[in-house]
């Protein structure tokens, strides 16, 4: 019997030093808003669980923080990982120096209007002499040099379902906003058959994590986590949960809540 509570306290040491010697790994989200962000749970809180899951050998730590802290721990040489990075957003001098995995989600910025006042976007031409939503401090490269000219009127403002609300009211005539967060403002917001959509989008783009330079191993083990990605049931259920685009192909799909 002595033998056998040796054991078990043994067994018991050996898992509670197992769970101890994981190492924790900052893992930073900038996106504020749903659906990647809703308190404690949404998009972020979700990946951020499975990783934990698939990775074992660390123990991931999800700060939801605005973008501007994280550039300023980025500068710092602070020591993380950014999920759902869009590439767009790195100037290639910056984009060199970090370490990534290959795609983890795939999105693309939509062109949106009124049903009753269609805009269809072809290029930046076909939206001369409007007046165009965005989230303040938001790129969008394509239609920079018409922001400065004045030839397309951009009105920033600081939260995506600000401009949908502008856009309802007749206050602005176009916006366009990513697939991710598109789905979820539409139920949100009580718009469902008030948007359209134009054939043509503004750009599409994939997301990926964005791993700082000095972990090599994290980026080794997330290398082969996402390398399953698709194939696992938990990912899939949380792609269906939020109306998510794992391939290029899915991107084809209707936005559904809209």
């Amino acid at each position: 019997m002595k033998k056998i509570i040796l054991i078990v306290l043994f067994l018991i040491f050996q898992s509670s030093n197992t769970l101890a010697e994981k190492i924790k790994i900052n893992v930073w989200n900038s996106y504020l808003t749903p659906p990647f962000y809703d308190e404690e749970s949404g998009l972020a809180a979700d990946f951020v669980q499975l990783l934990n899951e698939l990775a074992t050998t660390y123990e991931f730590e999800l700060r939801s923080i605005p973008r501007a802290r994280l550039n300023f721990y980025l500068s710092k040489q602070h020591q993380g990982i950014v999920i759902f990075v869009n590439k767009l957003w790195m100037t290639d001098e910056n984009y060199i120096q970090y370490l990534w995995t290959p795609a983890i989600l795939f999105d693309q910025n939509e062109v949106i209007s009124l049903v009753e006042h269609k805009v269809n976007y072809k290029d930046p031409e076909s939206i001369i002499g409007l007046k165009f939503g965005a989230v303040r401090g938001r790129d969008f490269k394509p239609l920079n040099p018409y922001f400065i000219s004045k030839a397309i009127k951009r009105i920033d403002v600081n939260r995506e379902e600000q401009i949908l609300k502008l856009l309802i009211k007749g206050r602005i005539d176009v916006t366009s906003l990513p697939r991710t967060s598109i789905n979820y403002l539409c139920k949100s917001l009580g718009l469902k058959g008030k948007l359209y959509f134009s054939p043509q989008y503004l750009y599409s783009f994939s997301r990926h994590i964005m791993v700082t330079p000095s972990l090599e191993n994290v980026h080794l083990a997330l290398l082969k986590v996402v390398s399953k990605l698709n194939e696992n049931l938990r990912w899939q259920s949380i792609l269906k949960k939020y109306q998510l685009a794992g391939t290029k192909q899915d991107l084809d799909t209707q936005v559904d809540g809209c």
